[in-house]
């Protein structure tokens, strides 16, 4: 996307503690902006095309990721909370 996606993920009883993102293409976190809860992420490694994001506080997570200046984000594969 050259503008941005989001999305609401739940994380019950606080159970996971990161949120990781899986891109299809090169991660270029230089190109985009990731917000958790309209905060800038806390970002605890991106390697591997996995961008890996402390999430073991927060219920509730909106999660919104903003392409930077007309550049292209990654393909995004999978987001999703873990242990």
């Amino acid at each position: 996307t050259r503008s941005y996606i989001s999305y609401q993920l739940q994380n019950k009883k606080n159970a996971g503690e990161f949120l990781e993102i899986s891109v299809l293409d090169d991660l270029k976190l230089e190109n985009i902006s990731i917000l958790i809860n309209e905060k800038p992420v806390d970002m605890v490694s991106s390697e591997n095309k996995i961008i890996r994001i402390n999430v073991k506080k927060l219920e509730t997570v909106n999660l919104k990721i903003m392409a930077k200046e007309g550049k292209l984000s990654p393909k995004f594969y999978q987001i999703r909370i873990v242990k």
